[in-house]
């Protein structure tokens, strides 16, 4: 019974916690290789990050700690950053537009747009 009541309340913490996000942002898994032969996505499910924006701010959850990201517009890379213990990145206010958010996770990056 007490666990149901503690999972109950991690549950609806966890829920607040990300109902302030304001947009989700869709990301898609892809190989960091340029070889698709020799560098393939694995067969086994791939545990797909949670990202949200809110305005500059960039939240991301626990499995991504330590994981780097890269803002790319117009094929060049304009801002890169190591998401820390915080979760949160503060992207800087002259980034401004459309870009590709590349989040790098071992062989794996997770790709989606964001508009600043």
């Amino acid at each position: 019974m007490m666990r149901k009541v503690i999972l109950t309340f991690f549950v609806a913490i966890v829920f607040v916690l990300y109902a302030d996000a304001e947009n989700p942002v869709i990301l898609h898994p892809t190989s960091l290789g340029k070889n698709s032969e020799h560098h393939q996505l694995p067969r086994t499910p791939i545990l797909m990050p949670e990202v949200f924006i809110d305005g500059n701010t960039l939240t991301f959850d626990a499995t991504c700690i330590g994981s780097v990201i890269c803002l790319v517009q117009d094929g060049a890379i304009v801002y890169s950053a190591i998401i820390g213990e915080d979760c949160t990145i503060i992207l800087p206010d002259y980034l401004t537009g459309i870009f590709e958010l590349q989040l790098q996770r071992g062989s794996i990056a997770f790709v989606g747009e964001i508009e600043l």
